[in-house]
């Protein structure tokens, strides 16, 4: 067929040899219009695996539903190897990536690498091999505990969310009610608060952002049960891709999250929820205690 004249070709034959040349050409720019029209199956599927590894600028004008929905993910880490200095890695090939509709909770033991698997997808820690690949639009909502030391601690908290997003008085009020800060607490300086309570402008300040992506790092520490609630509901709410390290039960059910874990210098998907992990770590300590030498 390579030796035929295209005018011979049907439909889709021609848009494989437009598709061949296109990308032939390795271009800096790739724009597609409808490039899924007359091909079959084998071939759409050839193509979305194909572009899936593309590293450079992407347009496309498609009404295929699922064909943009497998467009790459948003944000991931590919092919990562990181170790702090003078240790051994903690991570080795790190491979995956996440959409828009994503929803994860890494619920690891503590001191396994949590922490630093959220650093590297921020990008504040640098692989010592592989890469962070993000879209270059995509924003990223950033919480953990020591965010809350680089709030304006002079300012109200009303203040600080109407000067950071030239917010209307009450519409920032409105804010702060969101994630559960009392109204009182709205007009006391922001030193005077406490740790749940900056917590809670924290969040008013990442919903003002409008972040594509939340990535949470025990969000749940120093609140108490009516915020816990509060912040499963704005989770829930929230129209963005999240990925939380928590080990707070109820909001991992409450949100429904998918659940991953760090282990042997990996990350993995737990096959079932919560009820399903929790079964599993009670088997594993029964397992330790049966198998622990008397005294």
């Amino acid at each position: 067929m390579q030796n035929r004249p295209t005018q011979k070709f049907s439909g889709g034959w021609r848009m494989r040899v437009s598709l061949a040349k296109a990308l032939f050409m390795e271009p800096t720019l790739l724009m597609l219009d409808e490039p899924t029209n007359h091909l079959d199956l084998n071939a759409v599927i050839w193509l979305n695996n194909y572009l899936q590894g593309w590293r450079k600028t992407l347009l496309i004008v498609s009404h295929d539903q699922g064909f943009l929905d497998d467009a790459p993910p948003v944000l991931g880490l590919h092919g990562v190897t990181f170790g702090y200095e003078g240790q051994k890695p903690l991570f080795k090939n790190l491979d995956f990536g996440i959409d828009m509709d994503s929803r994860i909770c890494i619920v690891s033991p503590n001191g396994v690498g949590e922490s630093t698997l959220l650093l590297l997808l921020t990008g504040k820690l640098t692989p010592t091999h592989g890469e962070m690949r993000k879209n270059h639009r995509l924003k990223i909502g950033f919480f953990n505990q020591q965010y809350a030391e680089r709030l304006h601690m002079e300012e109200t908290p009303t203040e600080y969310l109407q000067r950071s997003f030239n917010l209307p008085y009450q519409d920032a009020r409105k804010c702060l009610g969101c994630f559960g800060l009392e109204s009182h607490a709205h007009t006391i300086q922001i030193c005077k608060l406490s740790g749940g309570q900056k917590a809670r402008v924290v969040f008013a300040e990442l919903a003002c952002r409008e972040p594509d992506v939340l990535i949470l790092d025990e969000p749940t520490n120093n609140l108490d049960i009516e915020s816990i609630s509060a912040l499963g509901e704005a989770i829930n709410e929230y129209k963005g891709a999240v990925i939380a390290v928590s080990h707070d039960a109820r909001l991992i059910t409450e949100t429904n999250c998918q659940l991953w874990v760090v282990e042997e210098q990996s990350v993995s998907q737990i096959d079932g929820d919560f009820q399903d992990y929790k079964r599993e770590v009670l088997e594993a300590l029964g397992k330790v205690m049966v198998n622990r030498p008397r005294e």
